[in-house]
């Protein structure tokens, strides 16, 4: 699983350095934001009676919290897009591997998780593997003729069991046991929400 690990941390190093970009551009707008509103009220001030004053108060702290309530909003948009973006690029660079990368690593998938009697699904675009997996793995499998509905990757079917291992599972299961640390790149906190 050593491909896997080097994707993942590509895919984290990759992801911290959108994700120090999408946070700059955050931070500018929101401070854009502020400046404007900060503007906007230096512009609106004046002497007014008591009652006005604290009016004008409670506008003004009223205001600030919209500011950076909407720049809050901006920065998780931003944030959640990366994620996104991230993932997108991942599928892709997994999908793109050369095919003797791909053999080893589907090879390391069956070694992993299949029995003697295994059935192997592989995608439309990996059926050219097919052959050479049947026989390369160290317990008997067979594959199935009709390619399955996914991206990359392999399904092992073991009677009524079924393992994926696509290329979108492989990727959600990564970020899902590596969340805290996405979210300490992105959000500069131990908390995934």
């Amino acid at each position: 699983m050593d491909g896997i690990n080097k994707i993942r941390e590509k895919v984290l190093s990759d992801a911290q350095a959108k994700a120090d970009a999408i946070i700059a551009e955050a931070e500018r707008q929101a401070k854009r934001i502020r400046e404007a509103t900060e503007e906007a009220l230096k512009q609106g001030q004046s002497d007014f009676e008591t009652e006005s004053e604290r009016l004008r108060m409670s506008e003004t702290a009223r205001k600030k919290s919209e500011t950076a309530m909407e720049a809050r909003r901006i920065s998780l948009q931003a944030k959640n897009e990366l994620i996104r973006k991230v993932k997108e690029e991942a599928l892709k660079r997994l999908q793109d591997l050369p095919e003797s990368e791909k053999f080893q690593l589907y090879l390391d998938l069956i070694k992993q998780e299949a029995e003697d009697g295994a059935e192997l699904t592989l995608s439309a675009a990996d059926q050219g593997l097919k052959q050479r997996l049947v026989e390369a793995a160290d317990v008997k499998i067979r594959a199935v003729s009709e390619p399955g509905n996914f991206e990359g990757g392999i399904v092992l079917r073991q009677g009524k069991v079924s393992s994926s291992m696509t290329f979108t599972d492989l990727l959600n299961k990564t970020l899902e046991t590596e969340i805290t640390e996405i979210a300490k790149i992105l959000y500069g906190s131990a908390s995934a929400q």
